[in-house]
C-alpha cells in the first residue's frame, strides 16, 4: 500500500511545481501538510521537492515557515529536510523566530 502512496506523491510532484509557479499555492499546500503526515517516506519526497523549489522561490514557502520546524517523532531524514528548507528560508525578519524554536527544543529536552 505504501508503494502506491510512494508512487501518488510522484505522479502529483508536477502538479505541485505548477500551482507554485502559477502561485495557486495556498489550497494546494494545505492539502500537501495533510498528506505528509502519513508517513516518513512521502514526508521526505515532498520535503525534497518543497527544499528545491524554496532555495528558487524563498517568498513562497515563508508564510508556511513553522510548518517545516521539526519534531521529535519525525524521522532522520525528514528532520534534515525540514532543517535544510528552515536555513534555505531563513532571512533578518524570521531568524529569531527560528532560533527561538530551535531554544524550546533544547531546553525541553526534545530529542533531535
Amino acid at each position: 500500500m505504501l508503494h502506491l502512496e510512494v508512487k501518488s506523491v510522484l505522479l502529483l510532484n508536477p502538479l505541485f511545481v505548477y500551482f507554485v509557479i502559477t502561485g495557486r499555492l495556498n489550497n494546494l499546500f494545505i492539502f500537501i501538510q495533510y498528506k505528509i503526515l502519513s508517513s516518513s517516506e512521502i514526508q521526505t519526497i515532498v520535503l525534497k521537492s518543497i527544499a528545491s523549489i524554496a532555495d528558487k522561490h524563498k517568498q513562497i514557502f515563508e508564510p508556511y515557515l513553522k510548518s517545516f520546524y521539526v519534531h521529535s517523532n519525525d524521522s532522520r531524514h525528514v528532520k534534515c529536510y525540514k532543517l535544510e528548507i528552515l536555513t534555505i528560508l531563513a532571512n533578518g525578519s524570521n531568524i529569531s523566530t527560528i532560533l527561538r524554536e530551535f531554544q524550546v527544543k533544547k531546553t525541553f529536552g526534545i530529542p533531535h
